[in-house]
């Protein structure tokens, strides 16, 4: 029983494919790890995981699951997550009262990018609906034209 040897093609192609990953390998420097300061207090908790962390609260001696406790999240209404979010913003700012100066700035900075990438994607959204209506009206405009001109 012979062996069947790979064709030119096959050999070319994973040839480039080698060539390619050689090429990351090369251009990317390794990425370097940052330093954190060991007197920086810890992020604030977000709205999940303060309800993480009040459902293993109520039940020490339940185990639950990051899958149980993701299914309880979603389970949650609306109005429920959103006494959460609120829950979280208010610890937020006790967080930040509480750091120097300038975190405080730092942390200013960071939420008006925040609120200004959100702007941004909500008028990115109105602009296409806006094109896609004229789209329609124009569609309507040549099919009312071709009907007048049979």
């Amino acid at each position: 029983m012979t062996s069947k040897a790979p064709s030119n093609e096959q050999l070319e192609k994973r040839i480039l494919s080698l060539e390619k990953i050689i090429e990351k390998l090369t251009l990317e420097p390794p990425k370097k790890k940052v330093k954190k300061e060991s007197n920086m207090p810890k992020r604030p908790p977000n709205s999940y995981m303060l309800f993480c962390a009040k459902i293993r609260g109520e039940n020490p001696e339940v185990k639950y699951t990051a899958q149980d406790l993701s299914s309880l999240w979603n389970n949650l209404s609306i109005e429920e997550k959103e006494e959460w979010k609120n829950k979280s913003k208010l610890q937020k700012t006790e967080d930040v009262e509480m750091l120097p100066e300038e975190e405080k700035t730092l942390q200013e900075k960071e939420e008006k990018e925040e609120k200004s990438v959100e702007e941004q994607q909500s008028s990115n959204t109105e602009e296409k609906s806006k094109k896609s209506s004229k789209s329609k009206k124009s569609s309507k405009v040549n099919s009312d034209s071709k009907v007048n001109s049979e």
